[in-house]
């Protein structure tokens, strides 16, 4: 028998109510449960080419938000997977048809959530794992440290948005380090049209390569850090990621100038990200300590969101 992954709603959702009513605009940002929000987008008929959703991780412990004391409580695993189910159950309707969806979790809830996306989407949409290993804290002794992250990345259809372009790292550079590297065992040779590449020999072939083209990433990211405590980046706010981090994703996932979505937008890293690459941004977060971060940080960058609004039940 098939294992199947089932949600019950409780009876039929309230209807929503939309405080500061709302006006579509280059960028918008909502203050919401994400499953609010998500509704609401697709009530009003919005699709995104990126819906990338970084929620809780389920480790059942407070978070604080703010140096001032500001907190929320990080649901536990079973929790998380009932209050996520109909958040993904929306990924279909909030897409386009060559959009994609990423979910970063960890190793807590990560196998779970993509049995819920294999129902969801089906087990075909999905395109790959994403690794994300960094190195910060402190190691275990009982057990390998856990240093990694996962990134699911599913499409709606069979052939999602990706720039393989921006989805490769300088063939001269240590993938790990950044640091040029000090010598290449690849010759420099010219081509029928009097360009360069380099050529490698291997079992009587010769290939080329374009050296301006890159190397292709692979599903295993060990480039980009983990944000220490005292990073220039660190807004205060639990679970922030890197910038690089998600300005990669939004330049390989989402194609020029279009949008993107993040439901649960924390501290606005995605915003921050799709802003600077020249894309439409959309976000929303439940924790009203998120809303003041991510407009600081949006007006870091000279944007101010067309609207901010409040999603909610009605009463």
């Amino acid at each position: 028998m098939p294992f199947v992954i089932r949600w019950e709603p409780a009876g039929t959702p309230p209807p929503l109510r939309v405080f500061d009513s709302p006006s579509r605009g280059v960028h918008e940002l909502f203050l919401g449960d994400a499953l609010d929000v998500g509704r609401f987008l697709v009530q009003r008929g919005d699709t995104f080419d990126l819906l990338y959703m970084d929620p809780p991780f389920g480790t059942a412990r407070t978070q604080q938000t703010t140096q001032e004391g500001g907190s929320y409580r990080d649901p536990p695993v079973e929790a998380l997977l009932e209050m996520l189910y109909p958040v993904l159950e929306l990924a279909p309707k909030l897409l386009t048809d060559r959009g994609g969806l990423l979910v970063h979790l960890d190793h807590r809830a990560v196998w779970a959530v993509k049995l819920m996306l294999d129902q969801i989407l089906g087990p075909d949409r999905f395109q790959n794992q994403i690794i994300w290993h960094y190195r910060s804290g402190g190691r275990a002794t009982r057990r390998y440290s856990r240093k990694h992250d996962v990134i699911l990345w599913y499409g709606k259809g069979t052939a999602p948005w990706f720039d393989a372009r921006a989805a490769s790292s300088p063939r001269d550079r240590c993938a790990l380090c950044g640091q040029a590297k000090r010598s290449s065992h690849l010759r420099t040779v010219q081509g029928d049209d009097g360009r360069l590449f380099k050529a490698i020999k291997s079992n009587g072939k010769t290939y080329l390569y374009d050296p301006e083209a890159g190397v292709p990433l692979s599903d295993v990211w060990v480039d980009i850090g983990h944000l220490h405590q005292l990073h220039p980046e660190r807004r205060a706010y639990p679970s922030q990621k890197p910038l690089a981090l998600l300005e990669r994703l939004v330049g390989i996932h989402c194609p020029p100038a279009g949008r993107v979505l993040d439901l649960f937008a924390g501290s606005g890293t995605t915003l921050v990200a799709g802003v600077r690459l020249g894309r439409e941004v959309t976000g929303g977060d439940a924790n009203p300590e998120a809303i003041p971060v991510v407009l600081e940080r949006l007006a870091a960058e000279g944007v101010t969101p067309a609207c901010y609004t409040e999603v909610g039940h009605a009463e």
